[in-house]
C-alpha cells in the first residue's frame, strides 16, 4: 500500500468539513421552529413608528427602571406587552431605553409619582418585556399606553399605543393605525407584541 501525500490528506480533511457542514445544516432545518429566536426584518416597505406628542409626560426623575409595572392593590386587567427595538438600516437595537407611563384602570395618571411608570432597557435583538395593565380613558381621551424610547445614538422617539376595541382610539389624537395594539387573552389577562421601528 502506497503512502497518502500531503496533497491527498487536504483533500480528505476539506472533504470531511463540507461533510460536517452540511450534516450541522440539515439537522438544523429539522429543528422545530422554537428552537430559534425570531427577529423582525425591516424591509423596503417598512416605514418607521409614527410618533405621538404626550400632552404631559412624567418626569423621568421620578422613573424606575423595571419591567414590571403592577403592585399590590392595583386593579385592572393585567396585560404583558412584548416586542423589539429595531433600526430601519442598523436592525435589533440592543441597549435602548424605553419609559412607559399610563393611567390607571379609572383613567387617572400620576403625573409627580412612579405610579404606572418605569423604564428599561432592551436586551439582545433589541427585546423588551412589560407587565402592566390595561389602561382606563382619560377624559376626553382613547386608552392608550405612552412610550418614550432613546437609542444609545440618535433621536427619541414619543408614542402611543392603542387598543383595537376601543371604539374612541380612531378619533383620538396621533392615531395611526400603525400604532394599535391587538390583544390576544391569556389566562386572567391579555398578550400583545409592539416592535418600535426607528429611522436608523
Amino acid at each position: 500500500m502506497r503512502p497518502v501525500s500531503r496533497r491527498e490528506w487536504i483533500h480528505v480533511i476539506a472533504a470531511s468539513g463540507v461533510w460536517l457542514l452540511t450534516r450541522r445544516a440539515v439537522a438544523a432545518a429539522q429543528l422545530p421552529t422554537q428552537f430559534f429566536e425570531p427577529m423582525r426584518i425591516c424591509d423596503s416597505t417598512t416605514k418607521p413608528t409614527p410618533a405621538v406628542p404626550a400632552p404631559s409626560a412624567p418626569s423621568t426623575a421620578t422613573a424606575r427602571e423595571r419591567t414590571s409595572l403592577l403592585e399590590p392593590g392595583l386593579d385592572g386587567v393585567t396585560l404583558v406587552l412584548t416586542g423589539q427595538v429595531v433600526g430601519l438600516r442598523c436592525g435589533p437595537v440592543k441597549g435602548a431605553r424605553i419609559d412607559f407611563w399610563q393611567a390607571d384602570a379609572k383613567g387617572h395618571v400620576d403625573a409627580t409619582g412612579a405610579h404606572l411608570r418605569g423604564y428599561q432597557k432592551t436586551a439582545d435583538l433589541g427585546r423588551y418585556r412589560l407587565e402592566t395593565i390595561i389602561p382606563g380613558a382619560q377624559p376626553g381621551r382613547a386608552r392608550m399606553i405612552w412610550a418614550k424610547v432613546q437609542p444609545p445614538a440618535g433621536a427619541s422617539l414619543t408614542t402611543a399605543m392603542f387598543f383595537a376595541d376601543d371604539p374612541a382610539a380612531a378619533n383620538a389624537p396621533g392615531y395611526h393605525p400603525d400604532l394599535v395594539l391587538k390583544t390576544s387573552a391569556s389566562g386572567a389577562g391579555k398578550t400583545a407584541t409592539f416592535d418600535f421601528i426607528l429611522d436608523l
